[in-house]
């Protein structure tokens, strides 16, 4: 005998579901899913909110409720991830960290973690001027930290967030005490250095920028030591830096 999958009755010898069952649960899913999409437009968590008893009425549990809001969500942000002059405000992330909140299977997917990393980036970037060591700390501790499941999506968002880091030393056009101070406790907290963005272009430019700087400096016994000192922040061996440098610089 056949049971309905929805209503659990009888529904015929070759059945798997009475076609009202089925009908209601379907109406019920797809209003989920434009209610759902709607509330991420409007960022209005009115619209991620059903009654129960409601959704029990078409045949919807509250795990597949969760599911199907978690689906629709994650579908939304992994195609927000891939736009390149996406800019995610704070009022979004707050947004996201309630949805989180609210339906904790996000959590099962690497997709938010990347979110905030993004927006981790874009703050530093928005702040490349102050280069504030405290703030890019509580950026990651608030941001990353809580909402990477695994090691290697943590690694990932880190390392993506170290390499904007190294960008913007670039950009600012120095390496002072406090920033290899801080490249070194970034190793000790996080496990990610320079050796991790090898695969990535900010590698060669650094290295690139910290021979330039260097090579600048005219007194050897002053460069040889600015080298040791930004060798052991960095944690790698100098021979790494051979194929960028051009001067006197591989002899130290």
């Amino acid at each position: 005998m056949g049971k309905c999958k929805y209503c659990g009755k009888f529904a015929g010898l070759f059945s798997d579901c009475h076609k009202l069952c089925e009908s209601l649960h379907n109406e019920k899913i797809e209003n989920i899913k434009q209610r759902v999409k709607a509330g991420l437009c409007s960022m209005n968590f009115e619209d991620f909110t059903f009654d129960k008893e409601d959704l029990q009425k078409s045949y919807v549990s509250v795990d597949e409720y969760a599911r199907r809001v978690s689906d629709i969500v994650l579908e939304k942000y992994s195609q927000d991830i891939n736009v390149e002059d996406k800019i995610w405000t704070s009022l979004e992330i707050s947004f996201i960290k309630e949805l989180v909140v609210k339906f904790p299977t996000l959590m099962n997917d690497s997709v938010i973690c990347k979110v905030f990393c993004k927006y981790v980036a874009s703050c530093m970037e928005s702040n490349e001027k102050e280069l504030n060591h405290g703030y890019f700390q509580s950026l990651n501790e608030d941001y990353i930290a809580p909402y990477a499941l695994s090691e290697n999506d943590k690694k990932e968002c880190f390392a993506t967030c170290f390499g904007k880091y190294l960008e913007l030393l670039i950009k600012r056009g120095d390496v002072e005490e406090s920033d290899m101070q801080f490249i070194s406790d970034y190793k000790k907290n996080y496990n990610v250095g320079i050796n991790d963005l090898k695969d990535s272009v900010v590698y060669g430019d650094f290295l690139n920028f910290l021979v330039a700087k260097i090579d600048a400096i005219p007194n050897f016994d002053d460069a040889k030591k600015y080298l040791q000192d930004i060798l052991l922040s960095l944690g790698i061996d100098k021979r790494q830096l051979n194929p960028y440098s051009i001067t006197y610089f591989d002899k130290t």
